[in-house]
């Protein structure tokens, strides 16, 4: 007996989790957005200063880093006062400064900084006309809130859109335009979920009211917050085509139910909207107990941040990332086969620590089964097996709950950073400290930028 575990149907039209029948012996392939972006509208890098604009929660402002690691000015970036975030003491939103990184209450390091820095690099490469595009970044983020609370429409205490995100905006048209310039935000990088996961109450959008858990009540809000950012961006600077938006799937220790509601809603959103890239998850980056990351880890995922715009503005090109592309199940075994950017893959237990399964987990009736082998096969799929012949309500995971919200498989991209792992030894060390294949950790040495596995949960009946 033979049934694949898919988020789609021949047709390709995305299920919910409650959907458990798919027909057997099929192997569907997801929409995993993985072509050429083609004709898709969007704003470019050409103007005097472009905005590359970051929003959310405690992740995207580099929150619980203890140092500013990024001291140093690349040529041609900006932050609007007299630090990248919009609120956090800045109190100089009236003019352009050079892009460093510097510490606030509760941040250091921003992912913000370095994201900027390398893209820049690769632009001023690709373009060959070093300084006629200035970069400017801003960090507009507000540490443990639910999307609720984010959201344009939120009356629940301080509307954070319109103080943080928007402010930031109109602030940076103001500056241009006493400079003479012209500018325009041709991307939006999104870093939130946590809060929807572990802290509901009096978190909604009014007084009171819960936030969501549920993976399509989240989808739909994420599609206003998207909409109305786009919205506001193209309204407040003038640009006639819309922002690029970028979003993470939440990892770590912050994933709270077994169906992973909110990160199969990033997943899904990202596969049902053309101007939606998904970008790396975060679990494969030092942090302090599967939460917030150490400030090697922001500016780490900076790097991988901009690796991702610079296959999209650049290249024209989908998502780098490692998506699945089936799941199925036979027997006692679950064949998962992976969109892999840069083969073979790889189970990686010296980046990050080792998870149970390397994060692979499977339950049958609602009870976990104990995975006694766990294979890459061909350089591109992974097959796990069990005891014993898998039927009924069979569920498939990774990176989920009792994983730490994170796992070990990554592929063998080489992409070269352009920072360095800062030495450790006088600031507060992560959790677990990465090591190259030596056993060496990577003080003074380059990141590396592998790609992670996407983290889900599917399910189905059999």
């Amino acid at each position: 007996n033979s049934d694949t575990l898919s988020p789609v149907t021949a047709s390709n039209k995305i299920l919910t989790q409650s959907d458990a029948s798919i027909a057997s012996g099929i192997i569907d392939t997801l929409d995993s957005g993985f072509s050429d972006l083609g004709a898709l509208d969007y704003e470019e890098f050409d103007k005097d200063i472009s905005h590359i604009a970051f929003y959310g929660q405690s992740l995207s402002m580099g929150w619980e880093a203890d140092v500013a690691l990024t001291t140093t000015n690349y040529s041609g970036t900006l932050m609007l006062g007299d630090r990248v975030w919009t609120e956090r003491g800045n109190t100089g939103l009236t003019a352009f400064n050079p892009l460093v990184a510097s510490t606030a209450p509760n941040c250091g390091e921003s992912p913000a900084v370095a994201t900027t820095n390398s893209f820049k690099r690769m632009f001023d490469r690709f373009h060959r006309r070093s300084g006629n595009v200035e970069f400017l970044t801003t960090n507009s983020g507000e540490g443990g809130k639910s999307i609720e609370r984010l959201s344009k429409e939120s009356t629940n205490g301080t509307n954070y859109y319109t103080t943080s995100f928007l402010n930031g905006v109109t602030n940076a048209k103001s500056v241009a335009n006493t400079a003479s310039k012209t500018i325009s935000c041709p991307a939006i990088v999104y870093m939130q979920g946590e809060h929807n996961y572990i802290d509901l109450s009096n978190a909604g959008l009014t007084p009171g009211s819960t936030a969501t858990i549920d993976k399509d009540t989240y989808k739909g809000l994420l599609l206003t917050l998207k909409n109305n950012m786009q919205s506001d961006v193209i309204s407040n600077y003038g640009q006639t085509k819309k922002p690029l938006f970028f979003i993470y799937q939440v990892a770590g220790t912050y994933i709270s139910n077994e169906s992973m509601s909110i990160n199969m809603a990033q997943v899904e959103f990202a596969n049902e909207q053309d101007d939606v890239i998904l970008i790396n998850p975060t679990y494969g980056l030092p942090d302090y107990s599967g939460g917030h990351l150490s400030s090697n880890g922001y500016r780490w995922y900076g790097e991988l941040i901009a690796k991702s715009l610079n296959k999209v503005f650049l290249k024209g090109e989908g998502e780098n990332i490692m998506r699945i592309n089936s799941v199925n199940v036979s027997s006692n075994k679950v064949v998962i086969n992976v969109h892999v950017p840069v083969s073979p893959l790889k189970f990686d237990v010296k980046t990050t620590p080792l998870q149970t399964s390397y994060g692979f987990k499977i339950r049958q009736n609602g009870v976990e089964q104990t995975i006694t082998d766990v294979k890459i096969v061909s350089g591109n799929t992974v097959v796990l097996t069990v005891g014993a012949t898998l039927s009924g309500s069979v569920e498939v995971a990774y990176g989920g709950l009792n994983r730490n919200g994170s796992g070990n498989l990554r592929d063998s991209d080489r992409w070269i950073s352009q920072y360095e792992y800062a030495d450790e030894t006088s600031l507060v060390k992560p959790t677990y400290t990465p090591v190259d294949e030596n056993d060496v950790n990577y003080y003074g040495k380059k990141y590396p930028c592998w790609n992670w596995l996407q983290q889900f949960y599917y399910s189905v009946t059999i």
